[in-house]
């Protein structure tokens, strides 16, 4: 029989976790919810060590960030899963064992959650690199230089309608559209260095 698994939601937005625990409840799992409003009140809770599972929201402020380092003392074989709802600092990816984002499929989520519980998460690098392919790796880099969508094709020798369909995948995959918050990404999945990032950015 398979364990059962408590899964602690932190400052998600109701209609998200709501979401998520009904996704959850198709997967083959036993799973058990609780919301709490803060990692503060998490972190105060008597039966807080049942958590196998914490699912954070990306949006939580700085003290609450620090207090996160506080679950990793206290509950270590805990996994910490971040419902990416913006452009979340590298402070906030590298606290993560993986990453949801709010465009994600049930399927990707199931797969996301069964993969911390089972404890065979992708490290934060390989799950970045999964989640884009190579050439939309490519094409996010040229983007963030500042590249059109002639000099992108030209560049990669593909065909304008191609750079065109990657970037639909690139802002579909990561639920963002404008190039400074690609550039946030793709420092904290160290897909580029922090110092190109900020030469392209004077």
């Amino acid at each position: 029989m398979d364990k059962l698994h408590y899964i602690a939601f932190i400052s998600v937005p109701s209609i998200v976790n709501i979401g998520i625990a009904a996704i959850l409840k198709t997967a083959e799992r036993k799973l058990k919810t609780r919301v709490f409003d803060s990692v503060e009140e998490f972190l105060n809770a008597t039966n807080r060590s049942l958590f196998t599972l914490v699912i954070v929201n990306s949006d939580i402020s700085g003290n609450e960030m620090k207090q996160i380092q506080n679950i990793r003392a206290n509950i270590p074989d805990a996994k910490i899963i971040g419902i990416i709802a913006s452009s979340p600092g590298r402070d906030f990816i590298r606290l993560l064992d993986d990453k949801i984002y709010l465009n994600d499929d049930a399927r990707k989520i199931i797969e996301i959650v069964d993969l911390c519980l089972s404890g065979k998460n992708k490290s934060k690098q390989k799950s970045a690199g999964n989640s884009l392919s190579e050439r939309e790796i490519e094409v996010l880099k040229l983007l963030i230089k500042g590249k059109t969508n002639k000099e992108i094709a030209d560049e990669l020798f593909i065909s304008i309608h191609t750079v065109i369909s990657h970037r639909k995948n690139i802002t579909g995959k990561l639920g963002i559209r404008s190039t400074a918050a690609m550039a946030i990404y793709a420092v904290a999945n160290n897909l580029i260095d922090i110092r190109d990032s900020l030469n392209l950015m004077k």
